[in-house]
């Protein structure tokens, strides 16, 4: 939990009587519990601290967020949408390869800190929005992230990252 991943926006675009899970632990947390007691929603902020296999946290949740500055494409935002939790996240990295708008999560401008407190608010009130962006992303990473996707997709980079060293000398 860094800065970076600017966990403080969901603290102060928290919808009433929704609560906060944060799973991890890092050195932006002390930070984010001055914040939460300031903002008045220290009850309904959570740090259970790192948990080297967080799968089981993501059904215990109505939804992930990630509302980082810069990211790469994210474990936490696949592992969130197989167990069928919509995202709300910003568009950086390779985010917008993951979440479709509108069909698996939200993803908001990287500094639209507003726009993110909307998405949080739409999907707090809205179950069956909830539920439906869930399922797509289910789908989505069951058909579009399989482990051997995956491994190919890595393999293809390494090989031009090769393919570059080489032409260098």
């Amino acid at each position: 939990v860094t800065d970076r991943k600017r966990f403080d926006w969901v603290l102060r675009g928290l919808p009433d009587r929704a609560h906060f899970v944060l799973v991890g632990d890092g050195p932006d947390v002390e930070n984010l519990k001055g914040l939460a007691e300031d903002l008045g929603v220290a009850d309904r902020f959570h740090l259970p601290g790192f948990d080297p296999d967080p799968r089981p946290w993501y059904p215990l949740f109505d939804l992930n967020v990630l509302p980082s500055k810069t990211e790469g494409m994210p474990n936490a935002v696949l592992e969130a949408m197989a167990a069928a939790r919509p995202v709300v996240a910003t568009r950086v990295g390779s985010l917008d390869e993951m979440v479709v708008e509108g069909q698996t999560g939200f993803l908001v401008d990287a500094g639209d800190e507003d726009a993110f407190a909307d998405r949080l608010r739409d999907l707090r009130v809205d179950p069956a929005l909830r539920s439906m962006m869930g399922e797509a992303g289910r789908a989505r990473v069951a058909t579009r992230f399989t482990r051997a996707q995956m491994v190919e997709a890595t393999a293809r980079i390494l090989a031009r990252q090769d393919d570059r060293q080489m032409q260098t000398f």
